[in-house]
């Protein structure tokens, strides 16, 4: 082989080498882009119906607030920044939208009070990031979930005839009686809808709204926060010192010693002496959560020497029981997107490719068509609509909420015992026998206080209305759920006209003699094992 061929062929070999490792190379997977992660921390006073006790939540993040937040403040700078100088000339702020939304009246002449650090005629990244904390207000933000419609029901006062803010069973067997006035219908049973404030429109009736909702935990990081809840402290546990002062056995503190708050040394503590407590921010729970991405999320709690972690903790805090969670609800931002792309196709009905000002009303989208459209041509494409949608489904999740549930049973909801959203005259008279084992100091009757306090705490990022499941779906169905019987004899399936089970003396069909014959018991009610006693009556 000439020296020219062995030449040729290391030649070749390098080249096939390198392009080998070029290959290999190529099928390398990118590492990936890990998100800034963030931990925000703040402070909760949680009054419980025994105690009241201080918690700090610490909330850890992958993109969190702040990075959502510096995020939507490029996204700003890059819309309106039109000679790409990397800052907004007087020209370009006045364009700015109002609130530090993706659209809306222009700050004209406003800009200015943004021109800050430094005062240059300008604005920078900093200042629009400060621009856009301002205007979202605070990271984290309580929100209550909406209440169940058997929340509402006026059942404890309608019952408690001694107005001792307790039930006993004469009061409950006494209920029957009472409650049949409120037996709208004449099913000779009370629903839900018919305890109502308002019975006579229970037909429409809607969930109470969640911000009139009274919650046992309140903020306390700033001062108007911590004066509501020591308002709520002493509304709460400072009824036996006219609402100005607490026992010291009302508090906890983390060393056990809440006396040394007690300036004056009289055993209980005032609102100056309150605020001094919550200001200390000394927590006797504390809760971490985790939202990762890619990962699953968590919550770690520690009351104590006692540790918790896992996607749901329990424990109780100040006598109630509560649930903690965290919900890493980041992909409603894709699916937010993915929303109004279908409905940009939809919206679009001579699919010409853009929306006119008419079309545009059946996208849904809460905001003007011409604050959408950026260039102000009266056609709005895709490509315009998109940086809108990212805007504002960036700016919903740039805080953290923490979303408060009541989650214990109500009386109405612990006598009915088939869940089926009414009391029948059986389940009251028997009712006493599922409430007594709620009775805690054996007095024979169920105060409201004894009735379980649970709550449920869910972490996330902010939710969007569009994505966010109604876990207490059963808030509007005013009318009883009812289940037709397939046990029994014909004639007892057919007689229950009302489907609760029994067949009262106004049901039956045949004589009373043959009534009180099928009643063995001699309560007035046929039941199943009754019925099923005999073939035919």
């Amino acid at each position: 082989m000439s020296r020219w061929s062995i030449r040729r062929l290391f030649v070749l070999g390098g080249c096939l080498s390198a392009l080998m490792v070029g290959l290999c190379r190529g099928q390398e997977k990118p590492k990936p882009v890990e998100s800034p992660t963030t931990s925000v921390e703040w402070h909760l006073l949680f009054i419980g119906p025994e105690q009241a006790v201080p918690i700090s939540v610490t909330v850890t993040a992958d993109e969190g607030p702040l990075v959502k937040r510096r995020k939507l403040a490029g996204m700003l700078l890059q819309r309106f920044d039109s000679d790409k100088d990397g800052q907004l000339s007087p020209t370009e702020a006045a364009l700015l939208p109002s609130g530090a939304k993706a659209s809306g009246p222009a700050l004209g002449d406003q800009w200015k009070t943004l021109d800050r650090s430094p005062a240059d005629e300008s604005l920078s990244l900093d200042e629009l990031d400060a621009y856009v904390n301002e205007q979202l207000g605070p990271a984290f933000q309580l929100s209550t979930r909406p209440p169940r419609l058997a929340q509402s029901v006026e059942l404890s006062e309608r019952l408690d005839l001694d107005h001792d803010a307790a039930i006993s069973s004469s009061e409950l067997q006494s209920g029957i009686a009472l409650l049949r006035k409120s037996d709208l219908d004449d099913d000779e049973a009370v629903s839900v809808a018919e305890l109502q404030p308002n019975p006579r429109r229970a037909g429409l009736a809607r969930p109470m709204n969640a911000e009139a909702i009274e919650v046992p935990i309140i903020p306390v990081d700033r001062e108007n926060e911590i004066r509501v809840a020591i308002e709520r402290l002493l509304r709460t546990h400072g009824k036996d010192g006219n609402g100005q002062s607490v026992a010291l056995s009302k508090i906890q503190t983390p060393d056990g010693k809440p006396s040394t708050f007690d300036a004056n040394g009289d055993g209980r503590l005032t609102a100056a002496e309150l605020t001094a407590w919550v200001q200390a921010k000394q927590p006797v729970v504390t809760i971490t959560a985790t939202l990762g991405q890619g990962r699953p999320s968590s919550v770690q709690t520690q009351q104590g020497a006692e540790k918790q972690t896992g996607p749901k903790v329990s424990l109780t805090v100040g006598g109630a029981a509560v649930d903690v969670t965290a919900l890493n609800n980041k992909f409603e931002q894709t699916d937010s997107a993915k929303l109004y792309r279908l409905r940009f196709l939809t919206s679009d009905r001579d699919k010409n490719g853009y929306l006119d000002e008419m079309e545009f009303a059946s996208l849904q989208l809460p905001a003007a068509f011409k604050d959408v459209d950026a260039n102000g041509d009266g056609m709005l494409f895709r490509e315009e609509l998109t940086p809108f949608i990212e805007f504002d489904v960036i700016a919903v999740q740039a805080r953290i909420e923490m979303m408060v549930g009541d989650e214990g049973k109500t009386l109405f909801e612990l006598l009915d015992g088939n869940t089926d959203r009414r009391l029948t005259s059986r389940e009251i008279r028997e009712g006493f026998a599922r409430l007594s084992v709620i009775d805690r100091n054996h007095d024979g009757r169920v105060a409201q206080s004894e009735l379980e306090s649970r709550f449920r705490l869910t972490f996330s990022f902010g939710r969007n209305q569009a994505f966010t499941l109604n876990t207490n779906g059963q808030n509007a169905l005013a009318t009883p759920r009812l289940r037709s019987s397939t046990s029994g004899p014909v004639w007892y399936r057919r007689m229950d006209r009302n489907l609760d089970g029994d067949i009262s003396w106004r049901e039956f069909l045949g004589s009373r003699e043959q009534f009180v014959k099928l009643d063995l018991n001699g309560d007035e009610m046929i039941d199943l094992a009754e019925a099923s006693a005999i073939s035919t009556p």
